[in-house]
């Protein structure tokens, strides 16, 4: 019996007041079982919820674990038992086929229990006392169309009524005139309200008129059973049809217990979806997050990794050529870029006067913040308009157009109402302004926002914007051309221009990136890195969206991908050719094929006959030996040879050594598979849904239990982006995976459960910059370098160690380009040229002092000794004491001054300042302290910064101010200037520091004006507030007034968007 003995001993007197025959027969059966082993503390906290809700009435409960948690443990756990008939639901066959593989773990040892006599499934007649089924099983349609049709009928007759003004009579007859006359029409109609009704099918359906007959026998027969609980494997499924058709199985079977299991809760869904999951499952009742079973050593440490590849010279030149549209509508719409062309803001009121053209000071543009004379022509009511030109007269139409936009809705403090109605065009136009060294509103608050170049997605709002508010519209035709020509070029880079608005759409330009040849190669060159750390432990798998292309998907693309590109064939093609083939001996695995390499062929079938027997699978092996290829096809002609099948036998022999590279479709080794030994997995799929991506990556880091290396498991979960970072659209496949990752934690390489993707590297953002793509292969390299080093990624994630299970925020701020050094006289209250004074009057009393010892003491032992050399002696010593306390005390000095150039040292002075203004003003809890705020450097320089053992409230009041403290001056009411020293930050940094000490020591070293930081909204309300944090300023970081920026709009303008980016990142403690 296992230590979980007691937790759920008194469920079955809660789940059961009468007994039919089927019941007793079940509870006979099952007395015997209980799982075996020990427990995990999770496990048990789960089973015990469990007891305390069924104590209290209640009929649900709602489990979230992560891929590798045990929820089948638990599963059977409950019903081991409540020892009363049961229904498992999962969503596929592979899933299906775990749960009667782990009842196995239940039977006590010394027992001879008949498993097949307590489970089966829906073939058994009569029903076992466990039944797993599929939802598909329980679904399966009968009268769907005919059903879906009828309402179709009926759903166009009343929109003919409605939009028509019809009676019904006049409508049904229009239909049936319809039908005869035009029944192609009629057909296309009727099959538009049929698609849009299927979508909501879950809404309108009568389960009666919907479900097979066969299906409704088997709800039938499993309420004569007697079923007691229901438990909803991978339940994120049951957001529609799925939930439509178990909300009525649960109540055809006598309000059982419903035990509803995932690892990903579905996201993103619409309200009634949300409803409809609920409603059946109820609220979560328990959550484990990844992150705290890894601590617990109940799943394999992990790190994700990125390897960028770059198109090959023909998938290059196609991108290029669908690039050439929009490039010609850009130069004809825009203009040059700025670095080519300067441009110029004209009043057409006034042609011959020049206005607004925008001045530059140190590189950077100089705002306008109150658009100084573009306001002018309001005095005699005439609304302005203004023209963009270049240096040659020549007017730019969207520069202009896009101007006149941002002139109309940024007057009268304006700005930030448009930006919340319309943020992408806002911030869009506002990037191309900026870009082209033109004047934004001073209510532009996101400087951030500002400063990056227009991408892509920016020039397509734009584009859509202007086609469709003033050229669709537009009383001159030849607009109308020009509306077309946009609407072409958007659909060639995946942008469809609707009335509904711009929509991204598939595009031959994402479907070149995601199934580029360069992948298989790249997948070789992981694989050869994994295998140099690995050797023959190395357990890989590739997962692929599909094993070829389907026709229509190649048609866009024909002459540039091949057939297989992007699919599990293309890997294994390219797997077969590399060096490393020869120790993988890779086989792929799909819905319809079974290959192996031909080198192992022979054994694999051997090992394959051995396993059918052992399991009781009658099948006899066929193996097509194909010409002209070096690999293989297994296949069988038995009803029994299925891809459940093959994928359990694939999976051992995998484990075993054989093979070690298995390449199949995410259909089959996503959701559900299960490898214990697998240590690598490549995902080549090109899903961003938030389930199936924390599906898949579940895959990798379950820990295999007899393996005395097991416990030490860390996998690595590899992604393939291909990047043309040259081209506006060559970044899809990039984009494509920092969707994946925005929705999961990983280690980063500072040892923080960072969520993003700066968890791969701290260099990939939201706002990577474009030097970062072009030295890919110094990012692949870091790559590599991580991932052989698996031991340092096991220390970073502090396994066993206690954690406090909550997600806080942090703050990342980029490497700055020279150290700032704290006025090192501050603390004393002290100029640098008085500071220095006193440091040598210190030096030079401590050298008098031990000199004048050392004379007293001659003298002393002189007059003692009468012994000229041993008075010598004395002070030459009392000289030598003296040369070392004065190197000690000089070198003390040295690093007090120069410890403020460490690279956090800077932040750490300005976060307490903000820390101690804020908790004067009560902003903050008095609870929260300086060493509360954890400042650590990443190794690319990024600063982090969060604030630590505090509340959620407290830590977003002190990093949103901090955020804007440190971050670009904008909107903001007040400045404080920083004084200080910098350094610059080079391969010479040491000796830059020891030579800024001796300049300091001589007195030379000044303190000099270093910038503007905006002090925060939340301290700028009052003057007290303002005081407060002034001091703190004072005190902490520089001697500095206070500027009020409506005073000072030069300062302003020329400090507008300067400082270092910083980002919020969400951390797991």
């Amino acid at each position: 019996m296992s230590s979980s003995g007691g937790i759920l001993s008194s469920l079955h007197d809660h789940a059961s007041n009468l007994l039919s025959e089927t019941s007793i027969e079940a509870r006979e059966l099952m007395k015997d079982l209980s799982f075996r082993y020990e427990l995990r503390g999770y496990q048990k906290e789960i089973l015990d919820l469990v007891r305390r809700k069924i104590e209290d009435g209640k009929r649900e409960v709602h489990i979230v674990a992560p891929p590798g948690a045990g929820k089948t443990i638990i599963g059977l756990q409950i019903l081991s038992h409540l020892k009363e008939p049961g229904l498992i639901l999962s969503p596929n066959t592979t899933i299906q086929a775990q749960w009667s593989q782990k009842l196995s773990l239940f039977v006590p040892e010394g027992k001879n229990i008949d498993l097949g006599s307590l489970i089966g499934s829906h073939e058994d007649k009569p029903l076992k006392p466990i039944t797993i089924l599929t939802y598909q099983v329980l679904s399966t349609p009968g009268k769907e169309q005919e059903y879906l049709e009828d309402l179709a009928r009926r759903e166009w007759v009343n929109e003919l009524r409605t939009n028509r003004a019809l009676t019904v009579g006049e409508a049904e007859l229009r239909l049936l005139e319809l039908l005869q006359n035009n029944p192609a029409a009629y057909k296309k109609e009727i099959s538009r309200h049929v698609t849009r009704l299927r979508k909501r099918l879950a809404d309108v359906l009568d389960i009666n008129e919907v479900l097979h007959k066969n299906a409704v026998q088997l709800i039938q027969s499993l309420r004569r059973q007697g079923v007691k609980t229901v438990i909803f494997d991978e339940c994120h499924h049951l957001t529609d049809y799925w939930a439509a058709i178990m909300h009525h199985v649960v109540s055809m079977l006598d309000d059982p217990y419903v035990v509803a299991l995932t690892g990903t809760p579905p996201e993103g869904k619409t309200n009634r979806q949300s409803h409809r999951y609920s409603s059946l499952v109820g609220a979560i009742d328990y959550q484990v997050p990844t992150p705290a079973l890894v601590r617990e050593k109940g799943l394999a440490p992990f790190q994700d990794l990125v390897y960028f590849t770059r198109p090959t010279v023909k998938e290059y030149a196609f991108l290029e050529a669908k690039h050439e549209g929009f490039h010609k509508l850009a130069e004809d719409l825009v203009g040059k870029s700025p670095e080519e062309e300067d441009y110029q803001i004209v009043n057409l009121a006034d042609e011959d006067s020049e206005i607004g053209i925008p001045g530059k000071h140190g590189g950077r543009l100089v705002l306008d913040p109150l658009f100084g004379d573009y306001t002018a022509a309001e005095e005699v009511g005439q609304k302005p308009r203004y023209q963009v030109r270049d240096s040659r007269g020549n007017s730019s139409i969207l520069l202009s157009w896009m101007f006149n936009i941002m002139l109309d809705n940024a007057r009268n403090d304006r700005w930030a109402s448009f930006r919340e109605s319309n943020s992408k065009l806002a911030d869009a136009i506002c990037r191309t302004m900026w870009f082209y060294r033109l004047p934004v509103p001073r209510e532009v608050s996101a400087a951030r926002t500002v400063v990056m170049p227009p991408d892509i997605d920016d020039w397509m709002v734009l584009l859509e914007e202007f086609a469709s508010t003033t050229l669709k519209i537009s009383r001159d035709t030849s607009n109308h051309g020009l509306f077309k020509r946009i609407k072409e070029v958007a659909r060639e880079l995946g942008y469809g221009i609707t009335e509904a608005g711009l929509r991204k759409q598939a595009s031959p330009v994402d479907r070149v990136l995601a199934f580029s040849e360069s992948k298989g190669e790249a997948v070789a060159e992981i694989l050869a890195i994994e295998f140099r750390s690995l050797q023959d432990r190395l357990r890989a798998i590739v997962v692929t969206d599909f094993e070829k292309m389907s026709t229509t998907g190649r048609k866009s693309i024909e002459g540039i991908l091949d057939e297989d590109a992007g699919g599990a064939i293309a890997v294994f093609r390219a797997l077969l050719r590399s060096p490393l083939s020869g120790f993988l001996n890779p086989c792929l695995v799909s819905g319809t094929s079974l290959l192996t390499d031909k080198r192992i062929t022979d054994r694999f079938v051997n090992a394959t006959t051995r396993w059918l027997r052992k399991h009781g699978h009658h099948c006899e092996i066929n193996i097509e030996r194909l010409e002209g290829e070096n690999f293989d096809r297994i296949s069988s002609n038995s009803s029994e040879w299925e891809p459940r099948l093959y994928v359990r036998f694939s999976t051992e022999i995998f484990e075993t050594g054989l093979t070690r590279c298995l390449i199949g479709t995410r259909g089959l080794f996503g959701e559900g598979w299960d490898s214990q030994a697998l240590n690598t997995l490549i995902d080549l799929t090109s899903a961003t849904a938030p389930v199936t991506v924390k599906q898949l990556r579940g895959r990798s880091i379950r820990i295999k239990t007899d393996d005395p290396l097991g416990e030490n498991k860390v996998a690595n979960n590899w992604d393939v982006v291909c990047i043309a970072p040259d081209l506006e659209k060559g970044l899809n496949d990039y984009q494509r995976f920092k969707k994946k990752h925005d929705q999961f934690f990983g280690v980063a390489d500072d040892g923080q459960i960072e969520k993003g993707c700066g968890h791969v590297h701290p260099d990939l953002s939201d706002y990577t910059r474009q030097q970062v793509f072009k030295n890919s292969k110094k990012l692949n390299d870091a790559m590599a370098e991580r991932a052989m080093d698996r031991q340092k990624i096991y220390e970073l994630w502090k396994v066993g160690q206690p954690y406090r299970n909550r997600i806080t925020n942090c703050i990342e701020i980029e490497p700055p380009e020279v150290f700032n050094l704290i006025p090192p006289g501050l603390k004393h209250d002290l100029s640098a040229a008085e500071h220095a004074a006193l440091i040598r009057e210190n030096l030079f009393h401590l050298i008098a002092e031990t000199l004048g010892a050392g004379v007293v003491l001659s003298l002393l032992l002189q007059l003692l000794f009468h012994n000229i050399l041993i008075s010598v002696a004395a002070f030459a010593a009392m000289l030598f004491l003296s040369r070392i306390r004065y190197k000690l005390l000089k070198d003390t000095y040295e690093c007090e001054i120069t410890k403020n150039g460490a690279r956090t040292a800077y932040f750490h002075a300005v976060a307490k300042a903000l820390l101690s203004s804020l908790k004067s003003q009560r902003q903050i809890s008095p609870s929260v302290f300086a060493s509360h705020i954890l400042i650590n450097c990443r190794t690319n320089g990024n600063i982090r910064v969060m604030l630590a053992f505090s509340d959620k409230k407290d830590s977003t009041v002190f990093l949103s101010s901090l955020k804007e403290l440190l971050g670009p001056v904008a909107d903001q009411k007040f400045m404080v200037a920083r004084q200080g020293h910098q350094i610059p930050y080079d391969q010479k940094f040491e000796e830059n520091l020891h030579e800024f000490y001796r300049f300091y020591l001589k007195g030379k070293a000044k303190t000099r004006l270093r910038g503007y930081h905006p002090v925060p909204k939340v301290l700028s309300k009052s003057e007290k507030a303002r005081v407060a944090f002034l001091q703190a300023w004072n005190k902490y970081v520089s001697p500095a007034e206070l500027i009020e920026a409506d005073k000072r709009p030069d300062l302003v303008a020329k400090n507008f968007a300067n400082g270092p980016s910083v980002q919020d990142r969400e951390i797991w403690e």
